[in-house]
């Protein structure tokens, strides 16, 4: 992801969008069950990133990271995404 700043050097320099950025909205989706809400949220940070920042990010919402032409998959098991943050060491996930 990528955003435009003004720079002394040319018109415009570009610069990563942290993906720290797009956790927070992840964070924020999952806080609420409204879905006008929802919309109002993916459609502010939408309109903060650059046109090539787009796809990739709307990508990552739908949990597609890859192009549809890009038969890659993540691979990643139900238990590794449903580990607690602070896991309990005597219990096995």
């Amino acid at each position: 992801m990528r955003l435009t700043a003004k720079s002394s050097t040319s018109k415009y320099q570009t610069m990563a969008t942290p993906f720290e950025t797009f956790a927070q909205l992840c964070n924020a989706l999952e806080a609420t069950t409204k879905r006008n809400e929802k919309r109002n949220l993916i459609s502010s940070l939408l309109r903060k990133l650059n046109v090539e920042e787009i796809v990739p990010t709307t990508s990552f919402l739908i949990g597609r990271p890859f192009p549809e032409t890009d038969k890659r998959v993540l691979d990643v098991g139900v238990n590794t995404l449903w580990k607690p943050q602070n896991p309990n060491p005597f219990i096995r996930y």
